[in-house]
């Protein structure tokens, strides 16, 4: 999670992470959305669940950010 006044700055720095999944300013059950893909990254795996076009595009890291207003 990245918590931040600035949105932009916090979305500039949830870019740079590599990781399956980024919140911004929230980190609950309530905050997911269950069609957004789900995978780790590196070691934690590499693969996405339940996207349609992640599934089939092997050759990308598809890292999911939310940010709830």
């Amino acid at each position: 999670s990245i918590w931040s006044s600035d949105i932009d700055r916090a979305y500039e720095a949830a870019r740079k992470i590599e990781a399956g999944s980024t919140f911004i300013n929230t980190h609950s059950f309530e905050s997911l959305s269950l069609g957004m893909p789900f995978g780790g990254f590196k070691q934690s795996g590499i693969g996405r669940e339940l996207g349609v076009e992640e599934t089939m595009s092997s050759y990308m890291e598809v890292h999911s950010i939310r940010y709830v207003k």
